[in-house]
């Protein structure tokens, strides 16, 4: 698995406290859609990185990655960062592939997007 580090120089280190939205041009045809979220201070923290096409052989359309600086794991970052991606693009293939945590935290956010929706009804 890629470091932080090997993630988080390519944004800009500062920026709006919160979530926000970035285009990732990776050539000329394509592109990422990226979220960062940053501390009060506005400090990048969390970056979910959105295939809206397919990236052979890398990443199927659809599919998401998400870093969280190691001093912030466990705290809601890539929770936050989920839930926004479901509310903007859906949800990720069944089928994607993920680490122990990753798993988890989509099991969580599924979760609480199922047992809100449930409510609404």
């Amino acid at each position: 698995m890629l470091p932080w580090e090997s993630q988080v120089g390519q944004y800009p280190a500062d920026g709006p406290p919160g979530i926000s939205y970035c285009r990732g041009r990776v050539t000329d045809d394509y592109f990422v859609d990226c979220l960062l979220y940053r501390d009060e201070d506005g400090r990048l923290i969390g970056i979910l990185n959105h295939y809206p096409t397919d990236f052979p052989p890398l990443q199927r359309k659809g599919t998401a990655n998400v870093w969280v600086h190691p001093d912030h794991r466990r705290q809601g970052v890539a929770s936050a960062l989920g839930f926004e991606k479901v509310k903007r693009w859906g949800t990720a293939p069944p089928d994607q592939d993920r680490t122990p945590d990753g798993a988890a935290m989509a099991n969580a956010v599924g979760h609480k997007i199922f047992t809100i929706m449930s409510y609404w009804r």
